[in-house]
């Protein structure tokens, strides 16, 4: 199997610098060495020429890099996968192979979940001073995956709380993004995606009536019914001079986006049955 890191780079940078966050930025100058997933949104890509890339972003940011924080995060990866396979070969700083045929009887079959595509600007992580040790953090991310629902997610809140003390900030956003990763998920939703200065979501499938109330709620809302998407303006701070909304606010409008979506389907449902 291959474990690739995507946008890892440009991930860590907006790790180290929180003001990043949010924005389209890509490492490199000449050349885009990596590109942010809100810099993807307009088509800006690794090994791409940078004007080429200011051309398709002009709010694009570029920085120089720090690859030392690259590969000591990267290293942490990596131990991350030995936790489940000896057999790792690495590359390079973020992308290594595994021969994982021997997880099955090391740990079992694995529960069948419907996939879900969450990409949002979202500090949620385990800090390493609240959870100590990577063999635990990894135990910690993998019952927060495993929660199918808000009860167990706060089944989970209630052990790390019990274990490690009251849950800083990027905890709590963590946990906050299972519980959404949840509701979309109980929506039939596969795919949640920042893309550019719109928030993409699918599949959708609506009649007229409600992608006309969809872009009535969500001025400038798009819909391609042949890929089954509605791409919807990211929510700001302010409507002039505001910057985007990030983390747990940027959680909850995604969710009061998917109840609409559900209304409509709910309308939908309810006119078919009135008219036969």
């Amino acid at each position: 199997m291959r474990a690739d890191l995507d946008a890892f780079y440009a991930s860590v940078e907006q790790l180290l610098d929180p003001t990043l966050r949010g924005r389209p930025i890509a490492v490199g100058g000449g050349v885009v060495l990596a590109a942010s997933y809100e810099a993807r949104g307009y088509g800006v890509h690794a090994g791409m020429a940078g004007w080429q890339a200011r051309k398709l972003c002009p709010d694009l940011h570029f920085v120089g890099g720090h690859y030392r924080e690259y590969q000591r995060l990267g290293d942490q990866v990596i131990g991350v996968l030995n936790d489940f396979t000896p057999w790792v070969e690495r590359i390079s700083i973020d992308e290594a192979f595994l021969d994982v045929s021997g997880s099955l009887h090391l740990f079992g079959p694995a529960e069948t979940v419907a996939d879900i595509r969450v990409e949002l600007p979202v500090d949620a992580h385990l800090p390493h001073e609240y959870v100590p040790g990577e063999r635990l953090r990894l135990e910690a991310y993998r019952r927060i995956a495993e929660a199918p629902d808000d009860a167990a997610i706060d089944a989970v809140r209630d052990e790390l709380v019990d274990r490690y003390g009251q849950l800083p900030a990027p905890v709590e956003n963590l946990l906050s993004v299972a519980s959404f990763r949840a509701h979309a998920r109980a929506a039939g939703l596969t795919d949640v995606t920042l893309q550019g200065n719109l928030v993409r979501f699918g599949p959708v499938d609506l009649p007229e009536s409600g992608v006309l109330r969809m872009q009535r709620l969500y001025p400038k809302t798009l819909f391609k019914p042949a890929v089954r998407t509605m791409l919807v303006p990211r929510p700001m701070t302010a409507r002039v001079g505001g910057r985007p909304v990030l983390d747990v606010a940027l959680l909850a409008w995604c969710r009061e986006v998917v109840d609409a979506v559900l209304e409509g389907l709910h309308r939908q449902t309810a006119d078919s049955k009135e008219s036969s």
